[in-house]
């Protein structure tokens, strides 16, 4: 929900409760989900079709095959997809933060989307990590 003051339609999924207590709060919209099976159609009573999906920190505390799910899901919901990962080795000491960059981009293709040619170097954050990010739309 801290972006949702730079878009509009903002409508916010977590699986953790204190994200959607965090919106809640705000009266920003949001709902809980258990998985990429419960993600919605589409937000607002009419079920509003969705124009972005941003997926914040969410590939880098999931495995591939779970991974894969949620882009599918992703895709079925909304044409364009903003997604950040923590590019490294599973193996390493914070194992839930690395993700395989090329096995991920590869997973975006078969899902169905186009990565944008503009890209990112690595952005530090507090813990010292590089997050990538990619902006890709739905292949026509």
């Amino acid at each position: 929900g801290r972006v949702s003051v730079l878009c509009d339609g903002y409508f916010g999924v977590d699986i953790a409760p204190s994200a959607g207590s965090y919106c809640l709060k705000r009266g920003i919209r949001a709902t809980l989900i258990s998985g990429p099976d419960d993600l919605p159609d589409g937000w607002g009573e009419y079920l509003q079709p969705f124009d972005w999906i941003w997926a914040c920190s969410l590939f880098t505390h999931i495995g591939r095959q779970e991974q894969q799910a949620y882009l599918a899901a992703f895709i079925a919901r909304a044409p364009g997809l903003l997604v950040d990962i923590l590019p490294g080795d599973r193996r390493a000491t914070w194992e839930r933060w690395g993700t395989d960059e090329a096995g991920f981009l590869a997973d975006l293709d078969a899902a169905g989307y186009r990565v944008r040619a503009e890209g990112t170097d690595g952005i530090d954050t507090a813990g010292g990590a590089h997050h990538r990010y990619f902006v890709a739309d739905r292949r026509t």
